[in-house]
């Protein structure tokens, strides 16, 4: 399992759940990888199709979803990426 983080620096955030994982030897540092190394194509998100990505969010949601937003301009912009159906029709009204 690959873990994401959005910083390094999160896994001193105390009892975050990734970094009790840490802390408790149930995951290496050293296999974390940063999102932005892999939007900026340094790094894969995944080495294999089973492969099951661990990602423990921290932060202000509104950052998220500015994060979010580039990210989605980048991937329409080198043209890569799927497109998801996540509903037929909107939840609300």
């Amino acid at each position: 399992m690959s873990k994401k983080v959005d910083n390094k620096k999160q896994l001193k955030v105390p009892e975050a759940v990734l970094t009790d994982m840490v802390a408790e030897g149930l995951v290496d540092p050293g296999v974390i990888t940063e999102l932005r190394a892999i939007v900026k194509g340094r790094r894969p998100s995944r080495t294999h199709d089973d492969e099951r990505i661990f990602f423990s969010p921290l932060g202000m949601g509104i950052d998220d979803l500015i994060n979010a937003h580039r990210v989605y301009q980048e991937t329409c912009r080198r043209g890569i990426g799927q497109e998801l159906e996540l509903w037929h029709e909107p939840v609300w009204t």
